[in-house]
């Protein structure tokens, strides 16, 4: 997954930014994910009242 060139950055990064970084990133996607399909919902919904 890592490349070699950059593999010293990703291991000095590891401790600090992995834990929170992946917690932020997974629930920024939930987050867009789930107001994507929200907004797509009621935009289907009242599509046809309009």
């Amino acid at each position: 997954m890592t490349l070699p060139v950059n593999d010293r950055d990703a291991s000095a990064n590891v401790p600090s930014d992995t834990p929170t970084g992946a917690k932020r990133s997974r629930l920024g996607a939930v987050i867009w994910g789930a107001l994507s399909i929200i907004v797509a919902f009621v935009a289907v919904v009242t599509c046809p009242l309009h």
